[in-house]
């Protein structure tokens, strides 16, 4: 039976979180889309502005389009928003700039 020191448990432990940042980094987060729906009273709303639906993109890192962006377009078609805006990280360098025109 091979014991392990803490020397060695320690090492084992940061290789397995190292790992598992680099899968979420690289594997999982970058197919990930989350889609929240949230319904806002305001106050004083005028009428005519009654389920106005606004579209919020965040963070997109935009470098080359692909399946996780077909289904953002089918979520935003499915919103049908009358306003859509961007804010966060749109792309990763100045050549995704074309790619962010194409979305």
């Amino acid at each position: 039976m091979t014991s392990f020191s803490r020397r060695r448990l320690v090492k084992w432990a940061l290789c397995c979180g190292a790992g598992a940042a680099a899968l979420d980094a690289f594997a999982l987060e970058p197919r990930w889309l989350s889609v929240t729906r949230v319904a806002t009273a305001v106050p004083k709303l005028p009428a005519s502005l009654e389920g106005f639906t606004v579209a919020h993109l965040s963070d997109l890192h935009l470098s080359s389009l692909g399946m996780l962006h077909d289904r953002l377009l089918h979520e935003l078609r499915s919103a049908s928003p009358q306003l859509t805006v961007i804010t966060g990280d749109l792309i990763e360098s100045d050549e995704s700039l074309a790619v962010a025109s194409e979305l």
